[in-house]
């Protein structure tokens, strides 16, 4: 379900005018865990803003914070994007690592139940929202 939602924002980005590009984590543990976090610190260089995603579980919710609270570090605009039953345990984990005020994006939950063409739409639906959330006025 993120990738369609991931699809369909970068695609509405893009015809207004932004430049974007995507990045996914592997591995989180161990040797691969490192390399990931150097891949990621490297993707975010040069970049205005990180949009990540999905927190629609547990785990995924605190991987998501991580890589958000990691983005936001660096002086970029940063939004986690949350469903609606994760956004209390996201905004817990970003208090956690130092940063209430961690930008969120809620989205209906589930997502991942949910057949293509609604996840897109429900997408779609929230794009403007979106870019409230990470501060573009328009």
């Amino acid at each position: 379900s993120w990738d369609w939602v991931a699809d369909e924002w970068s695609r509405l980005l893009e015809r207004d005018g932004a430049v974007v590009s995507s990045w996914r984590a592997a591995g989180r543990t161990g040797d691969e865990g490192d390399r990931m976090l150097v891949e990621l610190d490297a993707f975010l260089v040069g970049k205005d803003a990180a949009v990540v995603g999905l927190a629609n579980c547990g785990s995924c919710t605190s991987w998501t914070i991580h890589d958000a609270l990691r983005a936001a570090s660096t002086g970029i605009t940063a939004a986690a994007v949350c469903t609606d039953h994760f956004g209390d345990l996201a905004a817990a984990l970003a208090r956690r690592g130092g940063r209430s005020g961690l930008r969120r994006q809620i989205l209906p939950y589930p997502l991942d139940t949910l057949p293509e063409a609604e996840v897109r739409d429900i997408a779609r639906t929230h794009y403007r929202s979106l870019l409230r959330t990470l501060g573009v006025r328009g």
